[in-house]
């Protein structure tokens, strides 16, 4: 039955074009999920990141809405033994 109502609510996502992605966020104290919508800016405003999971190529921004110094990461699992001090921004594209 949860497989059943899972389709639907992605059906009903799509439908509304509403596209979002989840983003896997690691620091030493966290780890959780984000949900971002795809082509558009978001703010995550996360500090001491030491892994970012993806599954979509993004772009992760010190500045708010998308501004200042910025990486583009290819989906995967992407970490670093010295933590990225500040992403306050993130922009997840639907394909390269």
């Amino acid at each position: 039955m949860q497989k059943e109502k899972k389709s639907l609510e992605v059906e009903v996502e799509g439908e509304a074009g509403s596209e979002r992605l989840g983003v896997g966020i690691e620091t030493a104290d966290k780890s959780r999920g984000i949900d971002v919508p795809l082509n558009d800016c978001h703010a995550i405003e996360e500090e001491d990141v030491l892994t970012v999971s993806l599954k979509k190529p993004c772009r992760l921004f010190t500045g708010p809405d998308c501004t200042g110094h910025n990486t583009f990461l290819s989906p995967g699992d992407h970490s670093s033994k010295d933590p990225i001090p500040v992403i306050e921004s993130i922009f997840c594209q639907s394909s390269f």
